[in-house]
C-alpha cells in the first residue's frame, strides 16, 4: 500500500467505515492517517475518533437545488453557493511523511 495519509470521502457513512477499516489494519487515526467526511450527520461526533467533516444543512439543500432549478428554467444564470462549514474534530492532523 502506498504511503496513504489522509482518506477524504463523500459522505461520512463511508469515512466511518473507511475508521473502521484502519482500525482493523492497526492504523491509528489521526496518527497514522486523517479521516474526514461530509454530511455531519448526527453519528459523526460519536465515532472514535471523532470525526471532521463538512456541514452540509440538507432541508438548505434542497432549497438552494429547487431555486437553482427555477431560476434555470427561466433562463437566469445564478453563482449562488451553499453555506457549507468545516467541523473539525479529532480524526484528522498535520499530515506525516
Amino acid at each position: 500500500m502506498p504511503d496513504l495519509t489522509a482518506i477524504a470521502a463523500t459522505a461520512d457513512q463511508m469515512a466511518m467505515g473507511a475508521l473502521a477499516q484502519l482500525r482493523a489494519r492497526g492504523l491509528r487515526c489521526p496518527d497514522d492517517v486523517s479521516v474526514i467526511g461530509c454530511n455531519d450527520i448526527w453519528p459523526s461526533r460519536d465515532t472514535w475518533p471523532p470525526l471532521t467533516t463538512v456541514h452540509l444543512p440538507l432541508a438548505e439543500a434542497g432549497r438552494h437545488a429547487l431555486r437553482l432549478g427555477i431560476a434555470a428554467l427561466a433562463g437566469e444564470v445564478t453563482r449562488d453557493h451553499l453555506p457549507v462549514h468545516l467541523v473539525v474534530r479529532e480524526s484528522t492532523g498535520p499530515a506525516r511523511r
